[in-house]
């Protein structure tokens, strides 16, 4: 009777492992899965101003905004001499995390030299900083009036 219950013990702790297996490989991944958020980044143009060391013949250089504050436009009018140009703006972290300034990108036309500086400065969040600018030196040759076109590559202030 012993080796009856002692079979029986045996055949049912056997069932109960091979139902353990077999829903171990039946169910899907359990995988953990989530998401992190560390805050919202959000630099943007606030403010922005040309001081005209040599000025052109004809008008004067001017800066304008796009409506979101991510585009700095310099219009560069027509002149029959070189001139010269300093435009120094400010920029708004209204993110919730620091940002890091990584490079001001101008794109400017033939004849048109853009010096940028104040690459690598942090911005925290709600604050503003003006110690960016870009330095411009327009040929005669150059075909105007013509536009330099700046943008901002912000990243974590940690990068």
């Amino acid at each position: 009777m012993k080796r009856v219950m002692l079979f029986g013990a045996l055949i049912l702790i056997a069932l109960a492992m091979v139902g353990v297996s077999s829903a171990a490989w039946s169910v899907p991944d359990l995988g953990v899965q989530g998401s992190v958020s560390m805050g919202t980044m959000d630099a943007r143009f606030a403010s922005a101003s040309v001081f005209q060391f040599v000025p052109p013949t004809e008008g004067s250089v001017t800066v304008s905004l796009s409506s979101n504050g991510l585009v700095l436009t310099v219009n560069l009018p027509d002149s029959k001499k070189d001139y010269s140009a300093l435009v120094m703006f400010s920029v708004q972290n209204e993110g919730t995390i620091p940002v890091k300034v990584g490079e001001i990108l101008a794109s400017a036309p033939n004849n048109v030299d853009v010096s940028t500086f104040g690459e690598g400065a942090t911005i925290g969040p709600g604050e503003s900083r003006t110690l960016f600018g870009l330095w411009i030196s327009v040929s005669k040759k150059a075909r105007l009036p013509a536009a330099v076109t700046v943008t901002l590559d912000c990243r974590l202030w940690l990068e």
